[in-house]
């Protein structure tokens, strides 16, 4: 019984030996570059076209570690990073399928990589199979490269320098079918959509000045409310201009988008207007009665104090309504007509404005003016001093108001850009540091108070090109008074 059990075994021992090299002659006779590794990922066994396609004139690769000889076949492809993440992340997953391609960088074939695993009767993996095969890049580049065009929501349209339409992506034969009403396989040429067609009259711009022509926001049929961005770019060599592509963007949401901005756009003009028009007028018949009752003698004390109250709303309510019409001005403008103006003249213009601002009231100005010197600026330069010195005035609850103005120049004529620095010091109640920055953001922000005055002022400095920030007169005592502190870019 032990005998006749062991004869089998025996045979097929000695059999197996014949069967694997009559395997490996078979492979080695297709012409195929195989190669074998163990689950470990060390090289079992490699044909003989993989030792002449990879490593020509070398020994035997059998045991080396698989990833040994990565950079060794890295040379013959023309990506070799790529060539190499690949393999390495196929082969830290010897248990998964896998394929990849890369261009050979000798000449113009793809290769192509199939790994599989190899299991046991138990299903566990032995190890893998690479099989390396040369295809035309006919076969599987230029079909990937069309299907990828293809899939791209853009449209493109291929045309020559005659304006025949010589090739469509998917996207752009859809447009040309829904949009422009034309059969893609009989349109032979763009001319027939005629010469005012925004697309012809790209096309034609693009050609003749050999550049990139574009036609933004084309609507292609009234009824479909549908609009498109189309950009022209020409090929050329620096002798000839050989045609051009042309890719179509559908632009409908920023189109749609933009329409509502500029509806929206109407509303506010309308409420500004109305604010600025009609809410004024009623403040000034408000003011004018106001004022007749300020004359009369028949008033106590209590009552003429109602009144100054009254007064001060009204004039309040038409300063904030010309702030807002300014702020309006300057996000609009504010960058605008920006020349060398003469800083000197501009403080002592706000000065005297900000005196007579105030009858009745004792206010005192301290200039230390420089006898010349220029900032970049335009007309909102005003707005900034003016609002400053009149804050300056309105929360020092002094009997006299003392305002100190310090100007000095740039220190470092090498800064770029250098800047003028006036410093605007009051006595007033101070700003804690907690709200410096929120006092410069009314606009766009949820704060308390109705003014939109400091933040207006951060605007004009910010498109001036200049800074603006507060500090405390005495250190480390907000409640002294403050310092506004104002740069502005020197001209």
């Amino acid at each position: 019984m032990q005998g006749t059990a062991s004869r089998p075994a025996d045979a097929r021992e000695e059999n197996q030996p014949d069967m694997l090299s009559m395997m490996r002659n078979a492979l080695d006779s297709l012409g195929e570059a195989v190669l074998i590794t163990d689950s470990d990922g060390r090289i079992q066994w490699a044909s003989k076209a993989f030792y002449a396609q990879y490593l020509p004139g070398s020994g035997s690769i059998v045991g080396q570690d698989r990833i040994a000889i990565l950079d060794a076949q890295a040379r013959h492809f023309k990506d070799p990073r790529l060539f190499k993440e690949n393999l390495t992340a196929m082969i830290a997953s010897p248990s998964d399928k896998g394929e990849a391609e890369w261009e050979l960088a000798d000449r113009h074939m793809i290769i192509h990589l199939r790994a599989y695993p190899i299991y046991d009767e138990a299903g566990k993996v032995l190890g893998r199979v690479e099989t390396y095969r040369e295809e035309e890049p006919g076969t599987i580049a230029c079909l990937s490269d069309r299907e990828v065009i293809d899939s791209v929501p853009t449209g493109i349209i291929g045309v020559d320098e005659h304006l025949n339409v010589v090739y469509y992506n998917r996207s752009g034969a859809e447009f040309v079918y829904s949009r422009l009403g034309f059969d893609p396989r009989e349109l032979k040429s763009i001319e027939v959509l005629g010469q005012d067609h925004p697309l012809v009259r790209a096309v034609i711009e693009s050609l003749s000045g050999r550049r990139m022509a574009v036609a933004a926001g084309y609507q292609a049929s009234p009824e479909t409310e549908a609009y498109y961005d189309m950009t022209v770019t020409p090929l050329a060599s620096h002798r000839h201009v050989s045609g051009a592509v042309v890719t179509i963007t559908d632009v409908t949401g920023r189109q749609k988008a933009l329409a509502e901005v500029q509806q929206a756009r109407k509303y506010d003009d309308f409420f500004i207007n109305l604010m600025s028009h009609d809410i004024r007028n009623f403040n000034q018949v408000s003011m004018g009665y106001l004022e007749m009752l300020e004359l009369s003698e028949n008033l106590n004390e209590e009552e003429r104090q109602y009144l100054a109250k009254a007064l001060t709303g009204v004039v309040g309510s038409n300063r904030l309504i010309e702030n807002v019409r300014t702020a309006r001005t300057v996000i609009e403008s504010g960058h605008e007509n920006i020349v060398p103006t003469d800083l000197r003249k501009v403080l002592q213009e706000d000065i005297d404005h900000t005196i007579k601002a105030h009858p009745g009231q004792t206010v005192q100005i301290n200039a230390r003016l420089p006898a010349e010197g220029k900032v970049m600026a335009n007309q909102y330069i005003h707005e900034i001093f003016r609002h400053i010195l009149e804050n300056a005035v309105k929360y020092d609850q002094h009997p006299q108001k003392v305002i100190d103005i310090d100007v000095a120049e740039p220190a470092d004529t090498r800064e770029a850009p250098a800047y003028w620095t006036i410093r605007i010091t009051d006595r007033g109640r101070g700003i804690p540091e907690d709200r410096r920055r929120a006092i410069f953001e009314r606009i766009g922000q949820t704060t308390k108070g109705s003014g939109i005055g400091m933040s207006m002022v951060n605007m004009i400095v910010n498109k001036l090109g200049g800074r603006i920030w507060v500090e405390d007169r005495v250190p480390g005592d907000y409640t002294q008074g403050s310092v506004f502190v104002v740069q502005l870019q020197r001209a």
